[in-house]
């Protein structure tokens, strides 16, 4: 008996109580590290993700009336830094109006949103008209603010665009 009780005593293959605890210390503070790596990286990417919904959607809607004022006829009159510009379609020779309003923060086409509620858009148009050869060049110069549910995920860009319209 007095030999199974040498051999516990002399046995040192467990961890001490304080081995125990600084590894437990060191895995908390690298578990705490490894969770702010992580947390950090869903706040980039959330916003990475939010900055690609607002370009995506107001490239698209410059674009979608850059192409119509392109192959229109300009109405306005010449003007710096105006927030309505008039077009006449080619076609059926309609009369088109596409407004920022600064209140309501959208870009309309005749009195129609064209953007979605989630996206803050104000602006303005800039028109020159030359008579050699005739032709209207309009600078269409906008901000998108796309406001999230958190601050990450708030994305706000500029955008500008140069239209020669082929006729006025």
């Amino acid at each position: 008996m007095e030999l199974e009780i040498e051999k516990i005593q002399n046995n040192k293959n467990g961890f001490t109580l304080v081995e125990l605890v600084v590894a437990m210390g060191i895995f908390s503070v690298v578990m705490l590290a490894v969770t702010g790596l992580t947390l950090s990286l869903i706040k980039s990417h959330r916003k990475a993700l939010a900055m690609q919904r607002t370009q995506e959607t107001a490239r698209y809607v410059l674009e979608a009336a850059t192409k119509e004022i392109r192959m229109s006829i300009i109405k306005s009159n010449p003007f710096s830094g105006g927030s309505v510009l008039s077009i006449r379609t080619p076609r059926d020779g309609t009369i088109i109006d596409y407004s920022f309003n600064d209140g309501n923060k959208r870009l309309y086409r005749d009195g129609q949103p064209i953007t979605p509620n989630d996206l803050e858009i104000t602006g303005s148009f800039y028109l020159e008209k030359s008579n050699v050869p005739r032709r209207a060049y309009i600078t269409i110069v906008m901000q998108a603010l796309h406001k999230g549910i958190k601050a990450e995920e708030e994305s706000k860009i500029y955008l500008q665009s140069g239209v020669s319209a082929r006729s006025y």
